[in-house]
């Protein structure tokens, strides 16, 4: 946390904007009580976006949660005027989804 708040600062020095330099998002979906798929997103600059992190259970995948979930991100985004989004994976994660 301190080393975020210390990058936070030097990086607002530099930038022409005022205001959040980051907004951390967590979106997830439930069956039941039981989280089965989600997605952690970071709008930054208040012109990016990045997402740390996507899941769905195996047992759940291919059903399309997975696209829900990066479609409803991208909204978000589009409402807030971001202009970049970015993310990396694996290639034995889900780098064909992605490019898909």
């Amino acid at each position: 946390d301190i080393l975020n708040k210390k990058i936070d600062a030097f990086n607002a020095k530099q930038l022409a904007f005022r205001g959040d330099v980051e907004e951390l998002k967590n979106y997830v979906i439930k069956d039941g009580k039981c989280i089965i798929a989600g997605i952690r997103v970071c709008f930054y600059f208040k012109e990016c976006m990045v997402i740390n992190l996507l899941f769905v259970d195996e047992q759940y995948r291919d059903q399309g949660l997975g696209s829900w979930l990066l479609q409803y991100v991208e909204q978000q985004a589009k409402s807030k005027g971001i202009k970049l989004s970015h993310l990396d994976t694996f290639d034995f994660q889900a780098k064909d989804f992605y490019l898909k």
